[in-house]
């Protein structure tokens, strides 16, 4: 029984080899097409850049609150070392705590790319007074 289902194995595998063969091997690469600069819009791609900017800001703003928060509920305990940010026996965090340490960053990160976004657009106005001079 094992002789037949090695060789079966050995069957299907040569078999699955010979298809990958008659795969069309192409010599045409296929180059996707660019965007047109009419394809989106202005506040489409300020939205893709703040989407961008506001995952991207996300870890950073996580370690920030995380650390924030750690320090607030160290000074809010009398600076107990069982509290302390970074301590090897700090005390564990509940679930409502954590979910708010997630909500600050995120709400951290937002803020974030709302002042690229405020940013940007100032930069522009500046440059297109410069152009118009």
């Amino acid at each position: 029984m094992r002789r037949f289902l090695a060789l079966g194995l050995v069957f299907a595998l040569l078999a699955s080899a010979g298809f990958v063969g008659a795969q069309d091997s192409g010599t045409e690469e296929r180059i996707p097409e660019p965007y047109d600069p009419e394809e989106f819009s202005d506040a489409l791609k300020d939205l893709r850049r703040a989407e961008i900017v506001a995952i991207g800001s996300f870890p950073i703003t996580f370690v920030l609150a995380n650390l924030g928060y750690g320090v607030y509920r160290y000074a809010s305990n009398g600076f107990d070392a069982e509290y302390a940010p970074l301590g090897p026996n700090r005390q564990p965090r509940d679930r409502s705590e954590s979910i708010n340490i997630v909500v600050a960053a995120a709400s951290l990160s937002v803020t974030v790319a709302i002042l690229d976004y405020l940013i940007g657009r100032r930069r522009e106005k500046r440059e297109a007074l410069r152009g118009n001079s």
